[in-house]
């Protein structure tokens, strides 16, 4: 399957911009908290995400995936790198627990059992609660990946069918959490906008969210209308309500599909920049909170205020990050089996 370079690129743009917002979130700087509204990152994850899925499950291409071996793959490569991550902050748990004599620095165990299997937020401790704050979308892709053959198998019965389902979904969500007495949980709500992505992305795979520019530069103003408009009712980030996540999700995502052919050719004359990025997108999400927080940390231990401490974070942040990532990354490798094709490459060429 030949690569699409402009789903590579709303990859590397995500993830990329997850790292900006998270150091800018930290320091306050870079127009926070206005740049939360520039590209939301996960609306565009998981529409690539759904493309994806429906390239490697479509029964109409001789190629197509088995669902057992389609939910292998994505669960291994999903997972693994998780591990290592969850893994790593378990042990400085137990290290900051057996050093302490604070209360409050003890691992929960329950916890860490039930983050093998991450449906919800892993806390480990309150301490390194913090490090795994980022990680609410686990639950939903878990739950997409498992649901990923049955709607495709859905789709290519009644290609509205999906969008259906998800669609009225969020809104049913949404129309609970605004009337009713009770709170649902957190998981909840952000799976039925990203289900909705997700699905979003077998259209695009199918062509069928691919309209003449005009059309999508007239959706995306509409849609950032209504985003104004329900920014007067609730004034919170795209990321702390979900109505305004999708408004201005789906907004922007107008706008690259408007640029695609831009987009295309950017990613085209950087290929190799992009190949390194789109190989280590998970790893570089995992562990981009975590060393924020750190290099934050270090600079109130050091009593940095005002420019140094913006300094540090960013400084020592992105070094940490560069550090964790040559560290970790070789799982992501061995996660999608590029560590054995490389070492089938090195034997050949020795023969």
């Amino acid at each position: 399957m030949t690569r699409d370079r402009f789903l590579d690129m709303l990859r590397a743009i995500a993830i990329v911009r997850v790292v900006i917002v998270h150091m800018s979130g930290a320091t306050e700087t870079l127009g926070w908290p206005l740049l939360a509204y520039v590209v939301p990152g996960m609306p565009l994850v998981f529409f690539v995400s759904g493309s994806l899925a429906l390239a490697s499950l479509d029964p109409r291409r001789e190629s197509h995936r088995s669902d057992a071996s389609f939910r292998r793959d994505r669960l291994r490569r999903l997972l693994v790198p998780y591990w290592a991550f969850i893994a790593t902050i378990v042990l400085i748990g137990v290290a900051w627990d057996l050093a302490s004599e604070w209360a409050d620095d003890s691992v929960r165990w329950s916890m860490v059992a039930r983050s093998i299997v991450p449906l919800a937020v892993p806390r480990i401790s309150p301490r390194v609660g913090v490090a795994t704050g980022h990680l609410w979308f686990m639950s939903s892709f878990l739950v997409m990946t498992v649901l990923a053959p049955q709607m495709v198998r859905l789709y290519r019965r009644l290609s509205w069918a999906p969008a259906a389902i998800t669609g009225a979904t969020f809104a049913v969500v949404q129309s609970v959490e605004a009337f009713a007495e009770f709170e649902l949980p957190h998981e909840l709500d952000r799976l039925s906008l990203f289900a909705f992505c997700y699905v979003a992305g077998f259209w695009y795979q199918d062509g069928r969210a691919l309209w003449e520019r005009s059309t999508h530069v007239v959706v995306a103003a509409a849609l950032a209308v209504v985003a104004v408009a329900y920014h007067r009712v609730d004034r919170a980030i795209p990321n702390a309500t979900e109505p305004m996540h999708a408004l201005v999700g789906a907004a922007w995502l107008q706008v690259l599909l408007a640029a695609r052919p831009a987009i295309r050719w950017v990613g085209e004359r950087c290929s190799a920049v992009l190949g390194r990025i789109t190989k280590r997108t998970l790893t570089v999400y995992l562990w981009g909170w975590p060393t924020t927080m750190a290099a934050s940390r270090l600079a109130r231990s050091l009593g940095w205020t005002g420019a140094m401490r913006t300094a540090c974070i960013y400084v020592a942040g992105l070094g940490l990050l560069a550090v964790a990532v040559a560290v970790f990354g070789s799982f992501e490798d061995r996660a999608a089996g590029r560590v054995r094709v490389r070492r089938i490459q090195t034997e050949g060429s020795l023969v």
